[in-house]
């Protein structure tokens, strides 16, 4: 029996001797910051083909769509074409533009901007996705002679539509 009670007098001894664990937690908050710089992609755009044309024949019309993609919530997105020697643009919801093929033919292009299909918002588990819609452009030629010495001239300019933001 004395060795029983020598045994739990010295794990007691012992016990006394190890501190106590500190159960207290130290905290602070922080703040996660970022600002976002809105943006917009345009996507391929196909050609504006007017196909073959013959002189002097009824006027020739054509359409494409440019997919566009912004920054969910921004508003005041408005297009403008390059402007190529002998054309104009003008900047704004319908802007407009003309040019002069190599092969003499004339064209103008309009533009209108469709209904904005709103993106989803970003939740915990998902990035979200940006607000899209689309310009479409309408190519139009009128009945006109071309210049060409030869039975067939094709003839392609490039264009640019910019978007501003």
């Amino acid at each position: 029996m004395n060795k029983l009670l020598m045994s739990a007098a010295m794990a007691a001894l012992f016990g006394a001797m190890i501190p106590a664990a500190n159960a207290a937690v130290g905290t602070a908050n922080f703040n996660v910051t970022a600002t976002l710089s809105s943006a917009c992609t345009v996507g391929a755009i196909a050609d504006l083909a007017f196909g073959t044309v013959t002189a002097f024949v009824a006027p020739v019309g054509t359409t494409t769509t440019a997919l566009i993609s912004c920054t969910r919530g921004l508003v005041g997105v408005t297009a403008v074409f390059d402007t190529v020697t002998g054309t104009s643009s003008a900047a704004g919801v319908t802007p407009t533009a003309g040019g002069l093929l190599s092969n003499g033919l004339f064209y103008t292009i309009a533009t209108a901007k469709g209904a904005t299909t709103a993106g989803a918002a970003a939740t915990n588990a998902a990035i979200g996705s940006a607000d899209s819609f689309t310009y479409t452009l309408t190519g139009a030629m009128s009945a006109q002679a071309g210049t060409c010495a030869a039975a067939s001239c094709p003839a392609t300019q490039v264009r640019t539509l910019t978007l501003n933001f």
